[in-house]
């Protein structure tokens, strides 16, 4: 099945992503070897989020080995998907709420209330479809939570190897 061969694909660009975490640690060190709390809050989103990709990627696989049925795949899958989503968001702002408001540059705060009304509305289009509401669209909707994940995956790379003056 197509669909199957693109989730492995993404499945496969996930985990190269959480491999380079050790490039991350070792180049990313700041200050002698001491992380402050916001790197390793970046370093913990990093690797949620790219294994959730990878874990995302081969859930369907499975539904799929043991229903068969390819609609029920999309709905299951989207539904689970965006219950992962909204647990995503709230424990990021509760591990934001433990840092001090001057550890975390002004810029990512903006960037991370930026992203909000697109994970909100990424969190509604599969609920929609995890009710039956756009059953054509189910696959499209699965693949662009999963990529919009590793877009969150990339970002906490590059902000991790970014100096903070820089």
């Amino acid at each position: 099945m197509e669909a199957f061969e693109t989730l492995r694909s993404l499945s496969e660009v996930a985990v190269a992503l959480t491999g380079f975490t050790g490039i991350v640690a070792v180049l990313g060190r700041r200050a002698g070897g001491q992380w402050g709390p916001l790197e390793w809050l970046r370093l913990r989103m990093l690797l949620e989020t790219s294994l959730a990709v990878v874990f995302l990627s081969l859930i369907p696989i499975l539904i799929g080995q043991l229903a068969g049925v390819r609609p029920a795949v999309w709905r299951v899958g989207n539904g689970f998907q965006a219950l992962l989503h909204v647990a995503g968001i709230a424990i990021l702002f509760l591990r934001f709420r433990k840092l001090e408001a001057s550890q975390i540059p002004a810029e990512e705060r903006w960037l991370t209330v930026a992203l909000v009304p697109a994970s909100v509305g990424i969190i509604a289009f599969q609920t929609s479809a995890a009710l039956g509401a756009l059953p054509q669209y189910g696959f499209f909707l699965y693949l662009l939570g999963l990529i919009y994940l590793l877009g969150l995956a990339a970002l906490h790379f590059v902000l991790l190897l970014v100096p903070e003056n820089a």
